[in-house]
């Protein structure tokens, strides 16, 4: 369901999507993936754009095997959890994040058109959001259970460029409010560009 004027920076609309990816017929890769995507957007009076969405992404192994690197739930960056590092919330080992079998992010934003108003607009935002470890026996419930350990927060304003249909760009400068030592936290300015944002 899409209703949304614009997919990349809308201003009215809304948007639910599941999605499901399952890999595991050939090869030595087995999971299966639901991912849950809502959005939301409305005018304000004063010219203003109140807008909220919600992603969810869970990813279950299938027949025992290891849930691979590359096919875990990754969270952080300026596309979603602003304010932390790309892909760099949760476990890691090193320097190297290991992702999770979940992850959730929920934003809320508030846009002001700047000049020329299709295409330029202030931004604040709130965002919150978690990537729960890979535990190969837990089912959807035992990891919806954990979801409100230690979620991680960020606000911030910036701005954001909406580049025709196709891409937005982001400058905003971000303020970490909540994480764990683990995480890596990115306080301060930082810019983003891509297709699909929270």
């Amino acid at each position: 369901y899409d209703t949304r004027n614009s997919p990349n920076l809308t201003t009215k609309g809304m948007l639910a999507r599941l999605t499901q990816e399952y890999a595991g017929v050939f090869g030595d890769v087995g999971f299966i993936r639901h991912q849950l995507d809502v959005q939301a957007a409305a005018g304000l009076p004063l010219g203003l754009v109140l807008s909220s969405g919600l992603c969810v992404n869970f990813v279950k192994p299938l027949r025992g095997r290891t849930l691979h690197l590359l096919d875990r739930a990754y969270l952080g960056g300026p596309a979603n959890l602003r304010g932390f590092g790309h892909n760099a919330i949760g476990p890691r080992a090193d320097d190297s994040y290991m992702g999770g079998m979940a992850s959730w992010a929920w934003g809320v934003h508030l846009y002001r058109p700047l000049i020329p108003a299709h295409m330029l607009f202030a931004h604040a935002f709130a965002v919150v959001g978690s990537v729960h470890g890979v535990k190969h026996d837990a089912s959807f419930f035992d990891v919806l259970r954990r979801f409100g350990d230690l979620p991680r927060t960020s606000v911030g304003v910036g701005v954001a460029v909406k580049i025709g249909e196709v891409a937005r760009l982001e400058l905003n400068y971000a303020v970490p409010i909540r994480y764990s030592t683990t995480d890596r936290v990115v306080p301060g300015f930082q810019f983003g560009v891509g297709v699909s944002f929270l």
